[in-house]
């Protein structure tokens, strides 16, 4: 995994937040289920994230299972910041 410099983010395209690597692990995943638990000791599904980052924020936010939806999934916005680990759970 190569890490992106952080870039301010202004008007225009999404530059590398602070959150860039785990943005492009769950790209790179797409279609493989990843384990996510988050900092409030909560552990979500994603199957895909569709990713964004607001003008001024250090950190990505990404939807996940969401493009495209899955039947009997939950469709979850969490924000990169308040990710503890991304887990692979066939590794």
């Amino acid at each position: 995994m190569t890490t992106a410099r952080y870039q301010d983010q202004g008007p225009g395209d999404i530059v590398p937040g602070r959150g860039f690597e785990l943005v492009k692990l769950l790209e790179d995943r797409d279609g493989k289920l990843t384990l996510i638990e988050l900092s409030n000791g909560r552990a979500v599904r994603a199957f895909n994230s569709a990713y964004g980052r607001d003008m001024g924020a250090e950190w990505e936010h990404t939807t996940l299972n969401i493009s495209p939806t899955l039947i009997g999934e939950e469709i979850d916005l969490i924000w990169t910041s308040e990710v503890v680990q991304a887990l692979d759970p066939t590794t």
